[in-house]
C-alpha cells in the first residue's frame, strides 16, 4: 500500500493478487478492514470521465459518521448528482480530519 487513511469508517475489502474484473464470487476478496488506501495510480479503459473532488475537514472525511451507511457529504453529493442524471461522475472524496492536518501526521503528508 502506498498509503492509507486511518478513520475511513467503510468496511473495505482486499483482493488476492491479479485481475479479477470479472470475477462473479467473492473468492479473491478475503480481506477486511476498515481503513482507506490510496493508489498510485488506476487505468481505466473506458470514455472521458468527470470526476469532483471534494476537500475539506473531519466532515468532509467521516469523522464520527455511521459506520457503513454512506452518510457522509460526499456520499449525498454523489445521490444528487445521480438524480440530476450525473451518472458517469465521480466523487472524490480527499477529506482529512483535522487533528491529523495539525499534528503533521505521516499519511497527511504523503497525500500532498
Amino acid at each position: 500500500m502506498a498509503g492509507w487513511h486511518r478513520v475511513a469508517n467503510q468496511t473495505n475489502y482486499l483482493s488476492t493478487p491479479g485481475n479479477h474484473s470479472s470475477d462473479t464470487d467473492t473468492a479473491a476478496f478475503r480481506t477486511r478492514f476498515t481503513q482507506f488506501v490510496w493508489l498510485t495510480s488506476v487505468s481505466v479503459d473506458t470514455a472521458p470521465a468527470r470526476a469532483i473532488v471534494t476537500i475539506g475537514d473531519s466532515i468532509t472525511d467521516s469523522m464520527r459518521s455511521t459506520p457503513n451507511a454512506n452518510r457522509r457529504w460526499p456520499d449525498e453529493l454523489v445521490r444528487r448528482l445521480t438524480q440530476k442524471g450525473f451518472d458517469g461522475t465521480a466523487v472524490v472524496n480527499a477529506g482529512i480530519t483535522a487533528i491529523a492536518c495539525l499534528a503533521g501526521h505521516h499519511a497527511t503528508a504523503m497525500r500532498f
